[in-house]
């Protein structure tokens, strides 16, 4: 963009929305909870992480939404279950892991994912 009265200086806006998002939520983090989960979804372009994280923090999905540039930040709470109820054992577990988003249509791509990450020992497949 261009300042008035000249002199250009670049902005990347999508860094300042995503410092601004992410101050949001280490506000919201400073609320009382019990569990707080940070999860990052990293993937190839397309294969359905916006509308994942969409789908699960706004119960939104859309079949036309374009890619994603830069950063998107979402937050959402879950109450497990009643408070002055005792929870039942964790569902999940405390370990870390990892889950694998990819468009299961790309054979080449499953392939790639699977030679490079010998290691992962779970797999979730997912169709859009």
């Amino acid at each position: 963009w261009q300042r008035k009265g000249g002199g250009s200086k670049s902005s990347n806006f999508s860094a300042k929305k995503a410092g601004r998002e992410a101050e949001k939520m280490a506000r919201r983090a400073e609320e009382e909870y019990d569990y707080l989960f940070k999860v990052v979804l990293i993937g190839d372009s397309g294969v359905g992480k916006s509308n994942l994280l969409s789908r699960f923090t706004r119960n939104e999905f859309c079949l036309e939404s374009k890619s994603t540039i830069g950063v998107e930040f979402a937050t959402r709470t879950l109450q497990v279950s009643d408070p002055s109820h005792p929870a039942p054992s964790p569902v999940l577990s405390v370990s870390p892991g990892f889950s694998l988003l990819y468009w299961t249509f790309h054979l080449d791509q499953m392939i790639r994912f699977w030679l490079l990450l010998r290691a992962l020992l779970d797999l979730f497949l997912g169709r859009k």
